[in-house]
């Protein structure tokens, strides 16, 4: 398919401006959630004071640093900082198409610029975004530093230090380790054993015509650019000639082995400082971080980043926010159906380009089968228990799937290997062990899908980069038209994401831990109305009591005020109070107690239920038997629940009502002034 330069440009710019327009527009609408607001209120905590003490609760401590230098620097809005993470979200694009095959990288775009997933945290002050963007920054330097580029020794250096520096922005940097470590460990295996080429899993080529040999010389010849030296030139070695060159020992021969050594030294030593340097920069950068947050209980860096380490284990082993082990599938359908079907599609026909390479990703999967048959009995056998109980996994159903996927995951990574790509290959990797690490992780919150849906996303691109290459135009058309499909339907997810008020509704499953937008205009409202009347009641002198849930977010609506927050509501209400707000349960006796010709009270939600993950009706079954005998009942129940479960993905219509957290906002009648 060929398009004209200027097309392909203008098409190029529109999808750049159109990934900025949707990380752009509407950062202050959506009201503040619960996580937000704590990580916003300790940036702003540390602008006001100068310095910050590293909680761990809240992850590596460069976010807060980062975000505090903007509200110096742009004023302390929610809007300030979550536009710097949607600037910072632009950085994962632009490293996730270096990291793509450079002929096909604007194919994909599309579905990397307007992933609901990615965008959704593209606006939303958390660490998730630093750590892509930083985690693509070293993945790209990282794998050009090991090419044989010329510059590869300038992106060494970066590629060194992002990966190391990822500690200080989140733990999640082990996960990253370990996938770098375990791809690197089969890749030397495969290097130092796999030596031979196994050219009957390798596709085959799609045989072309060749051109007619020309007759006479070469066309090279016939132009003159490319003469053999005479014998004269040679051997009679007249001045200024190659003979000369020679005997002098001023050149050395293409083929003399000093040289070769001698030009693979001065190629590979200054990459190899570079990583050395890179490493020691990652490395500073992660003491002079943990150095500048030690508080008086932290001794030394070392300690501070040895308690957020401690802190994060310590979190997925206790199971704070569980999950089943398939937690992250349905969110991943809900999201990026069209993109995982078209990589689906790419796998599959992978698999069938060749007999054998089918039967290595049937080898995969049967290999995982019969662990999992295997594991079954001994589930509950010492050492194995431990490591289940370790890794929050199980023989169930879910674990079955997830493994099938993983195993495929896999079988496409390993074939990379053996065509001597392994950039894919590890992309391939890197997808297989995110899923399982997030999948295994005792804490499940939707942001972490960040995590998975990027590796997929890039695997996209190299699934169907070969396929597009041996294509002919038919096939690649039918390709775009699903990238188009793609497209669309992704964008028609944004579109009620963003401007539809759906970005704080549980509705979306991508939401947690929201506020409701009553409560965020309320505070707005609030705040607005004691602004006007600031120069005779400065909003310090306005006391706000917090109780119960609303600490989160209510700090930061007002922070600027005088806000206590007392462990119990207190016995009467003063004068001095301004705003009383938390749970209904908290406050029902003092609004008991209150003369309501002087106080307004007001019963709202604070956050929403979340849609149940099953529509009623479903089969309870709790043995294998069970489940056997309840097949045609499961049939039936599936044939049911696809309707609704469509309405659901096209048009977020829930199949039971959302419930609400009440809580009571108490007012005066008429405003202090």
């Amino acid at each position: 398919m060929n398009f004209s330069r200027g097309f392909l440009q203008w098409a190029a710019a529109g999808l750049v401006a159109l990934a900025i327009l949707l990380r752009a527009v509407g950062l202050d609408q959506r009201p503040v959630i619960h996580d937000e607001s704590m990580f916003a209120y300790y940036a702003w905590s540390a602008m006001r004071n100068g310095h910050y003490t590293h909680l761990p609760i809240l992850h590596g401590p460069t976010l807060i640093l980062i975000t505090g230098r903007v509200f110096s620097w742009f004023g302390d809005s929610i809007a300030t900082g979550r536009a710097w993470i949607a600037a910072i979200s632009l950085v994962v694009l632009a490293a996730g198409m270096g990291l793509w095959p450079r002929r096909y990288r604007w194919w994909f775009a599309p579905v990397l610029f307007t992933s609901p997933i990615l965008l959704y945290y593209s606006r939303f002050l958390r660490n998730e975004m630093l750590f892509s963007a930083v985690l693509m920054v070293g993945l790209l330097g990282a794998a050009r530093g090991i090419s044989r580029r010329q510059s590869a020794a300038l992106w060494a250096m970066p590629g060194a230090a992002c990966l190391i520096g990822l500690i200080a922005i989140k733990e999640n940097a082990l996960f990253v380790w370990a996938t770098l470590a375990s791809f690197g460990l089969v890749y030397a295996v495969r290097r130092l054993v796999w030596r031979g080429p196994a050219r009957a899993l390798r596709p085959r080529r799609r045989r072309r015509p060749r051109p007619a040999a020309p007759a006479g010389p070469p066309a090279r010849l016939q132009r003159g650019t490319y003469m053999n030296p005479s014998y004269e030139t040679v051997v009679k070695g007249r001045p200024g000639t190659v003979s000369d060159a020679l005997s002098s020992g001023t050149e050395t021969p293409r083929g003399d082995p000093a040289g070769v050594a001698d030009a693979a030294r001065e190629s590979w030593l200054p990459t190899a400082l570079a990583w050395i340097w890179g490493a020691a920069l990652g490395c500073g950068f992660v003491y002079f971080i943990y150095h500048v947050t030690t508080g008086p209980d932290s001794r030394h860096a070392l300690a501070n980043l040895a308690s957020s380490w401690t802190y994060w284990r310590e979190q997925h082993q206790l199971h704070r926010i569980s999950g089943p082990i398939h937690y992250y599938l349905p969110i991943l359908l809900l999201y990026e159906l069209p993109a995982l079907l078209l990589l689906a599609a790419g796998l599959v026909w992978d698999a069938g380009l060749r007999r054998r390479r089918g039967l290595v990703y049937l080898g995969a999967v049967g290999l995982w089968l019969l662990v999992w048959l295997a594991w079954i009995p001994l589930a509950r056998v010492g050492f194995i228990a431990r490591v289940g109980e370790f890794l929050h996994v199980e023989p169930n159903g879910s674990m079955l799937v997830l493994g099938v996927i993983i195993a495929v995951l896999l079988a496409w990574s390993i074939l990379q290997l053996e065509q001597h790509r392994p950039l894919a290959s590890f992309i391939g990797w890197w997808a297989a062990c995110s899923l399982f690490q997030y999948s295994s992780a005792g804490e499940k919150v939707p942001w972490l899908a960040v995590h998975i849906a990027l590796p997929l996303i890039m695997m996209l691109g190299w699934v169907w980069a070969p396929r597009l290459r041996t294509m002919g135009r038919r096939g690649r058309a039918l390709v775009l038209a699903w990238l188009v499909l793609t497209f669309a339907v992704a964008l028609r997810n944004d579109y009620f994401l963003i401007f539809q008020g759906r970005d704080s509704d549980p509705r979306e499953r991508i939401v947690y831990n929201h506020t409701s937008p009553r409560f965020d205009a309320l505070c707005r409202q609030l705040l607005s109305n004691w602004e006007v009347y600031s120069d005779e009641i400065p909003l310090a002198r306005r006391r706000v009591v917090l109780i119960g849930a609303p600490f989160w977010p209510g700090v930061w609506y007002f922070r600027d005020c005088n806000w206590v927050s007392p462990a119990q509501a207190p016995e009467a209400l003063g004068e001095g109070d301004d705003l009383i707000i938390g749970d209904q349960s908290r406050l029902e006796d003092l609004l008991r107690r209150v003369d309501m010709a002087e106080w307004n009270a007001l019963r709202l939600s604070l956050r929403n239920a979340w849609v149940p993950a099953w529509p009623p009706g479903r089969p309870e079954t709790d043995t294998w038997a069970e489940s056997l005998r309840a097949i045609p009942a499961w049939l039936g129940y599936l044939g049911r629940a696809l309707p609704v479960w469509w309405k659901y993905y096209w048009d977020r219509e829930p199949w039971t009502p959302t419930g609400e957290y009440p809580i009571i906002a108490i007012e005066p009648m008429t405003m202090r002034r």
